[in-house]
């Protein structure tokens, strides 16, 4: 193919189609990955911390805490607890309110909720181990 009808050839000398815009400095688009050994570094990282309680940061900066259930080649699926505003403060008050007569029965716990949801591996920034006793 002559020079003059690749396609590509005219994106190479510095053609831009009208619309185009160039990204200001330091602009990262959503959804791709710096580069292929980021992603490949993420996904090591996920691969190694499956069923493990998990500190994710995104691309865009938000960070979720939670367990990364299961992976596939571009995404992670991962479950987050859900902890309301006053859970954990209800469980302190809430001393024996109830008298049980046997000997090895407590007070009824309430369970946590789980949200699952898939993130792409190319938005992952990081994948940090969250230790917990």
């Amino acid at each position: 193919m002559f020079n003059n009808q690749n396609p590509y050839y005219a994106q190479q000398q510095g053609f831009q189609p009208q619309g185009y815009q160039q990204p200001q400095p330091g602009y990262q688009p959503q959804g791709f990955p710096p580069n292929p050994q980021m992603a490949k570094k993420m996904q090591k990282l996920c691969r190694k911390n499956i069923q493990r309680f998990v500190s994710v940061t995104m691309l865009d900066g938000s960070v979720y805490d939670g367990f990364i259930e299961f992976m596939d080649g571009q995404n992670i699926y991962f479950a987050s607890p859900i902890i309301d505003e006053g859970q954990d403060s209800e469980r302190e008050n809430n001393e024996t309110e109830y008298d049980y007569p046997y000997y090895g029965f407590s007070q009824p716990v309430r369970s946590y909720e789980i949200e699952r949801f898939i993130i792409p591996v190319s938005n992952l920034a990081n994948v940090t181990p969250v230790p917990y006793y």
